[in-house]
């Protein structure tokens, strides 16, 4: 059986992350130049429960087809800056792998010149 604290916890956390999307929307609305009447006063955060009840937060309203072609710029802008970051990454690991070998290989011979003179 559920704890009612707990049941009481989750739904509180649900509500203060719809808070925060419906904040967000608001935020990005205002930096692409969308109407100002959709968007939350500049006063309001996203965590700002002093004046509002976590029962009147609202999912943010929103047509599917543009938020669809959003997620979809979105992932392919951000594929291809993890394609372009792991081979920086890669690079990075043979250099490092190139480096260790040189060193151990340095302190191999010299330990033997230097043991064996």
């Amino acid at each position: 059986m559920a704890d009612p604290d707990r049941l009481l916890q989750l739904r509180q956390q649900r509500a203060l992350v719809a808070q925060h999307l419906a904040w967000l929307d608001g935020e990005i609305t205002r930096a692409s130049g969308g109407s100002a009447e959709n968007a939350p006063s500049q006063k309001s955060g996203p965590f700002d429960l002093a004046t509002r009840s976590m029962h009147q937060v609202a999912p943010p309203n929103r047509s599917t087809a543009s938020s669809d072609a959003e997620m979809e710029k979105i992932f392919h802008e951000l594929a291809e800056e993890d394609s372009s970051s792991s081979s920086i990454s890669k690079s990075g690991c043979w250099m490092i792998f190139a480096a260790v070998v040189f060193f151990s290989l340095a302190v191999i011979v010299g330990f033997i010149l230097f043991r064996y003179r």
